[in-house]
């Protein structure tokens, strides 16, 4: 009786301990939600960029301050690739990005095609 509490006990412990360890983690797919921001040359341009959990977005872009358009997408995360499928009026665009930082404040990735770089910054 004694041994099958000893190791309920410690089956209970890793549990415990491997719950502590996969917690502080966050895996690109988790950090990439939320919403980002980048600043164009001139003040008050910009976008945000929406990640949501369920892999679905939005791209908002202000002129002056104000929202001028809205573009929804779809998106994926594996090994340090972002594919975004633009949703343009019903017409499927698929862009692809190599993610170079990914942190809780920044996010910067490189197109594939042209290699321009966007620095985002969470809001």
């Amino acid at each position: 009786m004694k041994k099958r509490i000893s190791i309920l006990i410690l089956f209970a412990t890793l549990l415990m301990s491997a719950g502590v360890f996969t917690s502080c983690d966050k895996s690109e797919k988790d950090l990439i939600v939320g919403t980002w921001r980048y600043d164009y040359y001139y003040e008050g341009d910009y976008f945000l960029m929406s990640f949501n959990a369920n892999h679905t977005g939005a791209q908002m872009e202000y002129e002056n301050g104000e929202l001028t358009s809205t573009t929804s997408f779809t998106y994926t995360v594996k090994d340090d690739v972002l594919k975004i499928m633009w949703d343009f009026d019903g017409e499927i665009v698929e862009n692809t990005y190599s993610i170079i930082t990914l942190t809780d404040e920044t996010l910067v990735f490189m197109e594939w095609l042209d290699e321009d770089f966007w620095t985002l910054y969470r809001v």
